[in-house]
């Protein structure tokens, strides 16, 4: 039974010069993820990648472990600290975890995570209850320039634990893993047991359940106009953001694209994320905070949770080292620049800037008069030789 989990690892089809990445948490699966690979594929190829997400107060020290766990073990590891965005912490980790591995691997590369059958079992139960369709965790899809694998979705966690047990292996325990005010913790620690003690086998049943692939989309806006717009054209397109949509989401949005040419579509799909509509898309937006007040001087990178305001040299711009006020919209703005007065809701409509962006967007000031809008317009009076342009780095929209 212990050799499976070897074989597991094996049967990932990866490039003879592709590097094997593995998701390291520290936990038991992981723990026995990292050892089969090092087995496998080696110290030159096998490697791993802790992401400090910084929500326990144990964090820091599950590095710590981690770190030493890994060298232990001979495999070379990287410490990765993630900054979450607010809202829901789950999708936001998720983002996170995302985009670190996207940085992270070379053509040819493969980062691959720990779900075995038993979380295949838990997370279809989760979806069907929560109203949302059963299908599961996929085994593969692409990454950057690579793929995520998971290699262990045909065994279950004794498979792991023996494995563990034979190999001496030790891992981390999360505390938060047994508080079953979580749904996913009730439906692992309370009732699957229960439902085992009936039916046996229930859990490998629920991992082996036909059900309909979704093709794996890039995430990216929905066109309405090019896609046959259907339930499970939704479900692919919002797979690509890791969302299960529940049925009554799914109705909602349909009703709301059905509407007119112009109509504004929002829909919450979890808290502090919507589904928006603009020119016939749609989009995976995260809701904004409002914008704050900020005297910044020209060069200088700043941010905040809507996005990181840069700088970029050109023949004409602003002064390097001018001070100027940041502030949101607040209605009736118009700026000059090109020889024309025009104002911001006509420079925005031009642009294609669509609603919520707009209001998320910072603008610049110089005393009262509004002389840069980031990546859009500089005011003529504000032009000097070799200066600086403003460009804004939105990050409210999902990618």
């Amino acid at each position: 039974m212990c050799d499976r989990v070897a074989e597991a690892a094996v049967s990932v089809d990866m490039r003879p010069d592709g590097c094997f990445w593995v998701a390291y948490s520290g936990g038991l699966d992981s723990t026995v993820l990292m050892r089969a690979a090092f087995e496998v594929f080696g110290p030159k190829r096998c490697r791993a990648v802790h992401i400090n997400h910084g929500l326990s107060p144990k964090a820091n020290e599950w590095q710590l472990c981690c770190e030493k766990v890994a060298a232990a073990m001979g495999v070379s590891i990287k410490v990765v600290r993630a900054e979450l965005e607010k809202g829901n912490e789950e999708l936001a980790g998720r983002r996170a975890r995302y985009g670190i591995w996207k940085r992270l691997i070379g053509d040819g590369d493969v980062v691959a995570t720990a779900h075995h059958a038993d979380d295949v079992a838990e997370t279809r139960l989760w979806q069907l209850f929560s109203g949302r369709s059963p299908i599961g965790i996929p085994s593969n899809r692409p990454l950057g320039e690579g793929h995520v694998v998971r290699p262990f979705l045909d065994l279950n966690r004794r498979d792991l634990e023996s494995f563990a047990t034979r190999h001496e292996l030790s891992w981390i325990e999360d505390e938060s893993n047994f508080d079953t005010s979580y749904d996913r913790n009730w439906i692992r620690q309370t009732l699957l047991p229960l439902v085992g003690s009936r039916f046996r086998h229930a859990a490998h049943h629920l991992a082996k359940m036909e059900w309909p692939e979704l093709p794996l989309r890039q995430a990216r806006p929905l066109d309405l106009d090019a896609t046959n717009i259907d339930d499970r054209a939704l479900r692919e397109w919002l797979w690509a953001y890791g969302v299960v949509p529940t049925r009554g989401q799914l109705n909602e949005l349909r009703r709301q694209i059905r509407g007119p040419e112009n109509c504004s579509v929002r829909v919450e799909i979890r808290n502090d994320y919507s589904i928006r509509g603009y020119r016939r898309q749609l989009h995976v937006v995260r809701d904004f905070e409002p914008q704050k007040n900020a005297d910044i001087l020209v060069g200088k990178e700043w941010g905040d949770s809507n996005g990181t305001l840069t700088w970029v040299q050109r023949e004409t711009g602003v002064a390097l080292g001018h001070g100027l006020s940041l502030r949101s919209r607040q209605g009736g703005e118009r700026i000059r620049f090109g020889g024309k007065n025009r104002s911001l809701a006509e420079i925005y409509r031009s642009h294609g800037i669509a609603p919520w962006l707009r209001e998320s967007m910072p603008l610049l000031f110089d005393h009262q008069d509004l002389v840069a809008i980031p990546g859009l317009a500089l005011a003529d009076s504000a032009k000097v030789s070799s200066g600086w342009w403003p460009e804004w780095h939105c990050s409210i929209e999902v990618e």
